[in-house]
């Protein structure tokens, strides 16, 4: 079993959390050359509130995954959403072909939990506070290209 050290240095946990101080996600999003029109896109992210449920598609948090445009799905219970926002793909040849994507989210108070307990890793340490994200288009076929990194801004407790 894996336990989560705990001390006063900078190298040692305080406690079994942290506090989630922002959340970034930047990429770039390149329509198809064969397309004509502009695209509509979105970006959800989401936080499971309990790790042991499986709220992890956008299938469990939206009412029609196959639809942009979907409401959520409040029959599933169990997940936040943290951000949720709409862009534009312009096809190649006008301007704005390459969306550049800089979304930053500050919550007012999202902490994410480990159990003390854990022998699967990291992933299936986490407790509380769980964090997913989905990136959809209007395009099902020939959808624009997106590449991203995201990145979680943290402190102890």
């Amino acid at each position: 079993a894996i336990t989560i050290p705990h001390g006063s240095t900078s190298g040692q946990r305080k406690g079994a959390s942290f506090r989630m101080t922002s959340y970034v996600v930047n990429g770039l999003l390149t329509a198809l050359p064969k397309e004509t029109k502009n695209r509509q896109g979105r970006v959800i992210l989401w936080a499971i509130k309990d790790a042991r449920l499986s709220i992890n598609t956008t299938a469990a948090i939206l009412q029609d995954y196959t639809n942009i445009r979907s409401p959520y799905n409040m029959d599933t219970e169990g997940y936040s959403i943290l951000m949720d926002r709409y862009f534009t793909v312009a096809p190649p040849g006008q301007d704005g072909a390459v969306v550049k994507m800089n979304m930053f989210y500050r919550p007012k108070n999202w902490h994410l939990k480990w159990t003390n307990a854990d022998t699967t890793g990291v992933v299936g340490a986490i407790e509380k506070g769980y964090i997913r994200i989905a990136i959809m288009c209007d395009q099902t076929t020939d959808a624009p290209n997106f590449a991203a990194y995201t990145r979680v801004k943290f402190v102890d407790n």
